[in-house]
């Protein structure tokens, strides 16, 4: 989602988690960031990435990164 900070879109995000009861989905939450000039579109998400993996369900994490997408572990 994208548009003016403010305008509900984190409100919207955490209503919808709230009514979401799954046990095999895991959901990954990561904040926009700012640097300056340089855009870095996946940031966020590695930096979520990396915070998961120590969680104690770290190791399912790292094991399903290797399985599907190897390289984004280094």
């Amino acid at each position: 989602m994208q548009g003016e900070q403010g305008m509900g879109k984190t409100a919207l995000l955490d209503t919808f988690l709230g009514k979401v009861h799954y046990h095999e989905l895991t959901v990954l939450r990561a904040r926009c960031v700012r640097m300056g000039r340089v855009v870095e579109r996946f940031l966020p998400l590695l930096k979520t990435r990396v915070r998961s993996c120590g969680e104690s369900y770290g190791r399912l994490i790292i094991d399903r990164q290797n399985h599907f997408a190897p390289t984004w572990l280094y």
